[in-house]
């Protein structure tokens, strides 16, 4: 196993622009969702194929159980992950991106967490420089927990 590196958003989005246009695959656990039912399914020892579509892109070609796909892909390369599940970005739904740095912060209740820590957080966002360096905290967050999309709320002025 080689050496694992740091996450951070440049390395991600330089991964995904530049990702080869060949087929992969990715054998480990895999939770999936059948496309007809939309139900959960598990499989224990999976395969995950990816390869480009008609436009290039970067799509799943097929999901299931190792045992059923293996020799239909044969020629494939796999990337053996045991240990490890492979599942769908999760999606969250309400996330305050200016209160990233005070996070599980103690109060007695809404108004003094809000007049302690809230509004002296969100002030500190009038700086650019400072927005900026928690966006790419929060994004390498939202990525190194599995959120592949986010209903991020903002700060006002």
């Amino acid at each position: 196993m080689g050496a694992i590196r740091p996450l951070t958003l440049q390395s991600v989005v330089i991964e995904l622009r530049f990702a080869p246009m060949t087929m992969k695959a990715l054998r480990a656990s895999l939770l999936r969702f059948d496309p007809a039912t939309g139900q959960a399914q598990f499989d224990e020892d999976g395969l995950l194929v990816i390869g480009p579509d008609a436009r290039g892109r970067q799509v799943v070609q097929a999901a299931g159980a190792w045992s059923m796909l293996k020799a239909g892909f044969a020629q494939v390369p796999v990337e053996h992950l045991p240990g490890r599940i492979l599942a769908p970005g999760f999606i969250d739904m309400h996330v305050h991106y200016p209160q990233t740095d005070i996070i599980g912060a103690p109060a007695a209740g809404l108004l003094p967490w809000l007049e302690n820590y809230t509004f002296p957080a969100e002030s500190r966002f009038a700086d650019p420089a400072h927005a900026g360096a928690v966006a790419e905290f929060f994004l390498v967050e939202l990525m190194r927990n599995g959120v592949a999309t986010a209903l991020a709320f903002a700060t006002s002025p």
